[in-house]
């Protein structure tokens, strides 16, 4: 819960072993608990006085930041750290300010007051702890625009409920509900007029989602943990109920929030324009300071930010000074076993029904057919691959592309124009099933997005289905996935290395091979359930073992309240 006063209790009785074990790992222990305090001392720092903690971010009593003090003078002299130094001296000033203590001591009895009020306006079921050896169920509520739809919003939230089956009981919060929803837990909302996007239907579908939160936030059992899958409008009436009933919101965003600063994308929206009336042209003027405010308003009182991807992590701290200690990396978990190695067999049976042959070399695209997608470069990159084969080479290569979305016209057309479509076939959008079918069939896997965050799940999908990935290094995680011979990472746009890629693997097979051997190994190690749990069991802040004991809590803050009255 990042006590400070536990971290810098800990740190100091370690520097105390190191002088007497003289133990390389202690030092780089104590280098790695030296660089969280240089990263974090500022979050406990209010300007006037100390936090005791992050997660309720209480006001420290007077022992508590006298304590704070006399550690961070300690550890100055035990490492030579003058920044140490530099913090004690700022605190120890906070003392001498005038109305300080009076000012913390009613700043405290206020919060007390307004909690308890808030209690009362909206009730919520009290926590009552199961038998001591049967950890009680974490009630979680996931507020997300649609579910469970294609995308990888899907894979995301079927790897977190895999993940966490024995921890949490999910209920999902929805304005569209798509299909094989039959064993989810559903709520859904007033979806007619309303957009998670577009103003002024996102202002409708603020009001309406956030009704039916609060419809289900006053009811019991409740929900301990709110975990909104965007950082505007979703976020927004999540993060805002979240703190008025005193639920712990975690926000995940899966790119959303990148938007709001992407060149490429206002490029798009703006050619987009240009074809619409200019009623609507005007409404745009509206939309993007509507949406800023959403994103700032879900930013401000959200807990924490739950992130997978460089791109979402630099937006939060660049443009909305998000501090380090309220953001928290985490993994795609994509489950291996799903994906197992069909032997040759099963692959030249599962090709032959949909009318491939057994020795095709088949490379295969999955993703929507959007803009981003890049589909057109895709296409174009083929086409030169194919044209410096020989006859005999070419005539085994088929083309899958499974898919839906707005281009799909636009596709069929570059199709025929680059006379692929004796070797293509297009499959339309594709389930989780199916998925893991045409994965089976391919041979090398090719994803050519031109914009994109966090991590395609897709591309983990094909690592974990033994495929040789051709993969563009939007978003920027592919070239952390691809790196160490796990596939070919290549730049975004280009043509030509789609082609020079395609080229190296149609005539090595056993590059081919080892290639999907290391990325099925790497994601089998680095994408699996116990990395992802451990993330999300940090985020909830161990729950539901801290609510069992948060009255104790409670009381202790209560115990040091009185002692500084008295």
């Amino acid at each position: 819960a990042h006590i400070l006063r536990g971290h810098l209790l800990g740190m100091l009785g370690l520097y105390d072993y190191a002088l007497a074990v003289q133990n390389h790992e202690v030092e780089n222990l104590l280098e790695q608990g030296r660089n969280a305090l240089n990263i974090w001392l500022d979050a406990f720092d209010t300007g006037y006085w100390t936090r005791a903690d992050l997660l309720h971010r209480c006001l420290a009593s007077v022992p508590q930041h006298a304590l704070h003090i006399h550690i961070l003078e300690a550890l100055a002299d035990s490492s030579k750290d003058g920044r140490f130094g530099e913090w004690a001296t700022r605190w120890k000033g906070y003392h001498r300010k005038p109305g300080v203590r009076m000012y913390c001591q009613m700043r405290s009895h206020f919060r007390a007051s307004s909690e308890r009020k808030t209690r009362l306006l909206v009730p919520r079921a009290p926590i009552h702890a199961g038998p001591s050896d049967v950890p009680s169920l974490l009630h979680v509520c996931v507020p997300v625009t649609a579910f469970p739809v294609p995308g990888g919003i899907r894979g995301v939230l079927a790897g977190v409920a895999k993940t966490m089956e024995h921890r949490w009981q999910i209920t999902y919060v929805t304005r569209a509900k798509g299909p094989d929803a039959a064993s989810l837990d559903i709520r859904q909302f007033w979806s007619r007029g309303t957009h998670p996007w577009y103003f002024p239907a996102v202002w409708l579908y603020v009001v309406t989602g956030g009704r039916k939160l609060l419809s289900l936030l006053c009811r019991r059992p409740g929900y301990d943990l709110l975990l909104p899958q965007d950082g505007i409008s979703t976020g927004a009436f999540a993060a805002l109920l979240g703190k008025l009933v005193g639920a712990r919101v975690v926000c995940m965003d899966h790119g959303s929030i990148t938007l709001l600063g992407n060149p490429a994308f206002r490029v798009e929206q703006a050619a987009a324009r240009r074809k619409e009336p200019w009623q609507e042209r005007i409404r745009s003027v509206i939309h993007w300071p509507s949406i800023h405010f959403l994103a700032r308003i879900a930013t401000r009182y959200s807990d924490l930010f739950l992130v997978a991807g460089d791109e979402v992590e630099s937006m939060y701290r660049q443009s909305f000074d998000v501090h380090p200690s309220r953001i928290m990396r985490y993994v795609y978990m994509v489950d291996a076993e799903r994906f197992l190695l069909p032997d040759s067999g099963t692959r030249a049976k599962a090709r032959g029904e949909q009318g491939i042959p057994a020795d095709a070399i088949v490379i295969t695209l999955i993703n929507r057919l959007a803009p981003e997608k890049g589909l057109d470069v895709a296409i174009e990159g083929i086409a030169q691959a194919l044209a410096a084969l020989d006859p005999e080479t070419r005539a085994r290569v088929r083309i899958v592309i499974a898919g839906d979305g707005p281009l799909r016209s636009h596709l069929t057309a570059d199709i025929q124009r680059n006379d692929l479509a004796a070797s293509c076939l297009l499959w339309g959008a594709a389930t989780p099933q199916d998925v893991v079918l045409l994965l089976g069939m391919a041979d090398i896997f090719l994803y050519a997005g031109t914009r994109g965050t966090n991590y395609s799940v897709a591309v983990l999908e094909a690592m974990a289905a033994g495929c040789a990935v051709i993969a563009s290094v939007v978003p920027r995680s592919n070239a952390r996935l691809l790196a160490d011979g796990r596939g070919i990472a290549i730049p975004p746009g280009s043509a030509t290395a789609i082609s020079d890629g395609l080229a190296r693997l149609f005539h090595d097979p056993l590059l081919r091979r080892h290639m999907g051997e290391a990325a099925r190994d790497y994601v089998a190690t680095q994408h699996n359930a116990s990395t992802l749990e451990r993330s999300l069991r940090r985020a909830s802040f161990f729950q539901p073992l801290l609510q069992v004991n948060n009255r104790q809590v409670e009381s202790v803050h209560k115990e040091d309240a009185l002692k500084e009255a008295e």
